[in-house]
Formats: structure tokens, C-alpha cells, sequence
């Protein structure tokens, strides 16, 4: 089975930390996975053999980048899942999680979302309108 991975980065803190869990199980289980490290910071957690990172060349530097950053990296992304062709999607964060879902629309290709946030944080309701 192939798999698609995608979450915030590979640095330190608790989402890239779980999905990197899961990523090994896989990769021990036998699947071909690739992990997407949406911000290209250097790796806090090892990678395992196995498993092939993907990171873009850009970044978001600040607010008026945001916008031109989301809307780059859901491009990114789409074209990781075609090119890449998997048979799923699992993807963790609150962000990237409405990121995942917008690259993936219209590409028949199951995306399973991981949300640990607190039901009650404000995201904005710039954010929240996506979530929703």
C-alpha cells in the first residue's frame, strides 16, 4: 500500500512527532511511504529508512506571505498526491489538515485528518470558516 504523509515539519513539537509514529509503523508493516514536511525546517526526529521526505523550497516568512504560502503549498501538495499516487492520505494538524483537504479535492483519494486541538481554541475566523 502507498501512503502520503503530510504534516507541518519534521522539527520539534507534538504533530510532526505522531505522524512520524505512525510513519514507521507503516514503513515496518511493509508500505511504501512518503511524508510531506509542509515548512522546510531542518529535522528535529530521525527519519527512518524507508521513508522518503518531501519538503518545498519555500517557506512562509511572514504575514503578507500567508496567504501566497497557503495557497503554494495546496499546490504543493496536490501535485505530491498525483505524482505520487497513493492509495490514502493521513494528515495532522489544524492548518494543514483544511490544506490537505483543498489539495485533495476532486482526486478520489481517501485523506484521514488528525485534529489534537483543544475544541474550544480560537482559530480566527478566517481559520474556522475553512475548518468548517
Amino acid at each position: 500500500m502507498k501512503i502520503l504523509a503530510v504534516a507541518p515539519s519534521l522539527n520539534i513539537g507534538g504533530i510532526g512527532r505522531h505522524l512520524l509514529v505512525f510513519a514507521k509503523q507503516f514503513v515496518a508493516d511493509g508500505h511504501e511511504v512518503s511524508y510531506i514536511s509542509c515548512i522546510n525546517h531542518d529535522d528535529f526526529y530521525e527519519v527512518p529508512e524507508g521513508l522518503t521526505v518531501f519538503k518545498p523550497s519555500f517557506n512562509n516568512k511572514g504575514k503578507l506571505d500567508r496567504l501566497l504560502y497557503y495557497l503554494r503549498i495546496v499546490n504543493y501538495i496536490r501535485k505530491a498526491i498525483r505524482k505520487e499516487k497513493p492509495d490514502f492520505v493521513i494528515v495532522f494538524g489544524e492548518l494543514f489538515n483544511t490544506l490537505v483537504l483543498l489539495a485533495s479535492k476532486g482526486l478520489d483519494v481517501p485523506v484521514f485528518i488528525g485534529d489534537m486541538t483543544s475544541a474550544d481554541y480560537d482559530f480566527g475566523r478566517v481559520k474556522q470558516f475553512l475548518r468548517d
